[in-house]
């Protein structure tokens, strides 16, 4: 009877430089994986954006007010608008600068401006 014959496989290289590649390869693809890289989306002036900031800050809609530089009765207008809003550069800029801020500085900073 004839034995079976094993397939042909080829032997992989053991030699130090070839394991310490392999090893840096992985690590490599390791440490990616660990830590993913969150993004922020950018900010998007909408009626609901503007509402959850709000009320994010728990702060009122006057105080909401002077913390973006613009009157009560705006923030309200902007509030209740709906879809994507269309605002001078300025509004958007602080509107920016504002979403960038947690609520502790936002409350500092309605203190500080008086």
């Amino acid at each position: 009877m004839e034995e079976p014959t094993k397939p042909n496989r080829k032997k992989r290289a053991t030699s130090k430089k070839a394991v310490t590649k392999t090893a840096k390869k992985s690590a490599k693809k390791k440490a990616v994986k660990k830590a993913p890289a969150v993004k922020k989306k950018p900010f998007t002036p909408t009626a609901a954006a503007v509402a959850r900031l709000r009320k994010q800050f728990k702060i009122n809609a006057s105080q909401f007010a002077r913390l973006v530089g613009v009157s009560p009765p705006t923030v309200s207008n902007r509030e209740k608008g709906s879809g994507r809003l269309n605002l001078r550069q300025h509004t958007l800029d602080a509107l920016t600068q504002v979403a960038k801020l947690t609520p502790d500085q936002a409350v500092r900073k309605l203190k500080r401006s008086g």
